[in-house]
């Protein structure tokens, strides 16, 4: 982990993967204690709220062309510091007293095994394979199409 501030890239890629395969697109359920109003719109006492994480993980405002993968949205033109809007808006974990209580260790877990498997591995699609569409599968939880990926082992 003594590298990481030294891999900012590795970083980004880490953030744009969150951001574009976010495993929970929906936050866990809340209920108004009173008649409240958001965005204009009246929401009565007693009221069951789920927030969509995936709206804010998808906003062109805080994330320009959002459909596409870019992990450089997260770097600053200098490639070593972060963009802070983009980070900011950054919420997989969701936000408030209610975020992952494990969010530290997750995001420690996610970096190691990535840079593991970079190391480790080479990752291309198999001859006569095609890249896998992007287009994520809801149900209880979001997940990838079916695809074909060849693993390849560095010597």
């Amino acid at each position: 982990m003594a590298d990481k501030t030294n891999m900012p890239y590795t970083s980004a890629v880490l953030m744009e993967l969150q951001r574009k395969a976010n495993i929970l697109p929906f936050n866990v359920m809340h209920k108004t204690l009173a008649d409240t109003e958001v965005a204009n719109l009246p929401i009565p006492a007693n009221t069951t709220v789920l927030a969509q994480i995936s709206t804010v993980l998808d906003d062109p405002e805080a994330f320009p062309h959002p459909e596409r993968f870019n992990p450089d949205r997260f770097l600053n033109a200098d490639g070593k510091t972060f963009n802070a809007t983009a980070v900011d808006h950054l919420v997989p974990f969701s936000l408030g007293k209610r975020q992952c209580a494990g969010e530290s260790l997750a995001r420690m877990e996610l970096f190691l095994i990535l840079v593991a498997l970079m190391q480790r591995y080479t990752f291309s699609v198999p001859k006569g394979g095609q890249l896998p569409d992007m287009t994520p599968v809801y149900g209880g939880t979001q997940f990838p199409q079916p695809y074909q990926c060849k693993i390849t082992l560095r010597h």
